[in-house]
């Protein structure tokens, strides 16, 4: 996430792309083989899935390092890692806080809401899970606009742009807003075809199919 973050700033949000739909693919097939075990393959189960994962993401990681230092031509050592400038460190923290702290306000209400389910039965938590991996699609592209704007806005900045980041930032959350929106109702339209990849039990479509039909809002 460090690699893809500094490659990013630098423009090269594609490169970041392949790697992960790279990764991804690894993943999956490595997935496949220790669950699966096709052409005599040992089945390894849990246990397999774990090892395959790490692997496909260390060799992510791999690629970023050699694509970081072909393109920007940075490159780290460990004695790097540990000596940090304070006035860095202290503007990265100003900003990084406040970003880190919502992420963290997220996940902490996440794993209460959770707890509060699980209290309501399987059927309620199932439709939860299912319902939150159908809304990635719609986070998804808030998410990639809003990466996007994220370079672009630092850049005006940087240039002292500041009508011109304020503009784009508008524009962005307008883009981001209709799109989101569109996607939404889409996916509450066909959610009981979808929901049938996950379950065919009906009271959990049911609930699911309501769910995303508030995400809209």
């Amino acid at each position: 996430m460090t690699y893809s973050a500094i490659l990013k700033s630098y423009g090269y949000t594609r490169d970041t792309m392949y790697v992960t739909i790279g990764m991804n693919l690894l993943n999956v097939a490595g997935n496949y083989l220790v669950i699966f075990g096709p052409f005599g393959f040992p089945v390894l189960g849990v246990m397999g899935v774990a090892f395959s994962t790490s692997l496909a993401r260390l060799i992510g990681l791999m690629a970023m390092i050699l694509i970081v230092r072909r393109r920007i031509g940075l490159r780290f050592s460990l004695k790097s890692m540990f000596h940090i400038q304070r006035t860095h460190l202290k503007k990265l923290l100003k900003i990084g806080i406040p970003s880190a702290g919502e992420q963290l306000s997220y996940n902490g209400s996440q794993m209460i809401i959770t707890l509060f389910i699980t209290f309501m039965g399987t059927q309620a938590l199932a439709a939860k899970v299912y319902t939150q991996n159908l809304m990635m699609f719609i986070m998804l592209f808030g998410a990639a606009i809003s990466q996007g704007t994220q370079i672009l806005i630092g850049r005006h900045i940087g240039a002292k742009e500041f009508d011109a980041a304020y503009r784009r930032c508008k524009k962005s959350l307008y883009w981001a807003i209709g799109i989101s929106l569109l996607s939404s109702t889409a996916l509450s339209l066909s959610s009981t075809h979808l929901l049938t990849f996950f379950t065919s039990n009906r009271e959990i479509i049911e609930i699911a199919a309501t769910l995303l039909l508030l995400t809209i809002i």
